[in-house]
């Protein structure tokens, strides 16, 4: 829509059920959506171009997708894979998406076929850089004895 929220154009027909993130360039959308009912599964993770075009299939049911700050990463999380890891991977200069298997990261074949990327262990936010990343690490601190500390 223009600024002034006027034009409002759809930008895929499915139900869009969440929004994740936006490039750097401001030309594609990650979202998590609902698809077609002749499909085998029930919801997909897509990069949809804002000017038209064709998505860009990330992964089918859930996953969370972003770009790295300087744009040259695109990170890749999804409980799928292992139990939980994060795919960092490179973009050429001058594209805006890495290059991704056509029905997008399904198995481990998929990921392996991936060039230059790096898989790391958990959530991972991307840095500027391919060789910079923010790792997530928890740790759960009890009191087992219910002591009152003061």
């Amino acid at each position: 829509m223009t600024e002034e929220g006027r034009e409002r154009v759809k930008l895929l027909p499915d139900p869009i059920l969440e929004f994740d993130a936006v490039s750097p360039d401001g030309g594609w959308a990650v979202i998590f959506h609902a698809v077609p009912e002749n499909q085998d599964f029930s919801n997909a993770t897509t990069a949809v171009p804002f000017g038209g075009g064709a998505p860009v299939a990330i992964c089918r049911g859930y996953c969370v997708a972003d770009w790295g700050p300087g744009g040259a990463v695109f990170a890749v999380f999804s409980p799928a894979i292992e139990g939980g890891k994060t795919l960092l991977i490179p973009i050429s200069p001058g594209k805006s998406l890495p290059s991704l298997p056509p029905n997008g990261i399904q198995t481990k074949a998929d990921v392996a076929s991936i060039k230059g990327a790096q898989l790391l262990e958990g959530f991972v936010n991307p840095g500027p850089t391919a060789g910079l990343h923010a790792s997530l690490r928890q740790s759960v601190h009890r009191n087992l004895y219910r002591i009152p500390v003061q």
